[in-house]
């Protein structure tokens, strides 16, 4: 994870040059989140609950991101993101589950890990003159995102052992809007799409604020539904929600 978000800093970097441009925007940020899990797991089994059958707890994150914005008519400005997922717990099982073809008996000590590490590309256009209509205030994009989610789950004991690693490409609908004036502004974003019986939401909301030129610190809160329906030998419905805190620069 440290690699990349020195890879998205090194970006952002590089394309400050871009600012001698007129109109241009690059901004790049990073933070940590809570992340709340809860809901089911299933493959080649049962429905696995990940805090009371996995034992799964809370985690604090890092994430990371770059956007680049431009005045070219027609052509997407482009934001990529990344956000570590990676769950782990221990424990008693007080019921018997099945989980990868395997039998895991109430009473036996586990081990568990559950990660869903993801990767975020998405393209958007702004709505025309709205920024000029408004003085600057409010903003509202729409777009395109490919979520590249990389996975990982995991079950053991002291004599047994069931795992799986799945990738999941995701498409995804894109719309954001802010409104700011001086140095405070909010923000929220959605990304969505459902299709057969699965389904994949993904919003945030934020609120900003500027101390100093270029530079700018948020709050804000993540909602996440992760609804598989047997992609890979694997179903599940699960949420992961929490706070954030980030820091970043605007040029």
């Amino acid at each position: 994870m440290r690699k990349i978000l020195a890879a998205l800093t090194l970006v952002a970097l590089s394309a400050v040059s871009a600012n001698a441009l007129p109109l241009f925007k690059v901004e790049a940020g990073a933070g940590m989140v809570k992340q709340s899990p809860s809901g089911w797991i299933n493959y080649q089994g049962t429905d696995v609950d990940i805090k009371d059958d996995l034992q799964i707890a809370d985690e604090t994150k890092p994430f990371g991101w770059v956007r680049i914005e431009h005045p070219i008519p027609l052509i997407p400005n482009l934001k990529v993101e990344a956000t570590k997922f990676d769950f782990s717990g221990s424990g008693t099982i007080t019921k018997t589950f099945t989980f990868g073809g395997q039998t895991f008996t109430a009473s036996s000590n586990i081990d568990s890990e559950l990660r869903m590490d993801q990767y975020d590309l998405t393209i958007y256009w702004g709505v025309p003159f709205l920024g000029l209509a408004t003085l600057g205030t409010t903003h509202v994009n729409f777009g395109l995102t490919v979520k590249y989610i990389d996975g990982y789950a995991c079950v053991k004991t002291a004599t047994q052992e069931a795992s799986t690693d799945f990738q999941v490409p995701v498409p995804m609908g894109f719309l954001e809007g802010g409104f700011g004036i001086g140095p405070v502004s909010t923000n929220a974003d959605i990304k969505w799409i459902g299709y057969g019986g699965s389904q994949f939401f993904d919003a945030k909301a934020e609120i900003r604020y500027s101390p100093i030129p270029l530079m700018f610190i948020g709050a804000g809160y993540r909602y996440e539904k992760l609804k598989i329906d047997d992609i890979e030998d694997i179903s599940s419905d699960i949420t992961i929600k929490g706070p954030y805190l980030e820091a970043g620069i605007s040029f």
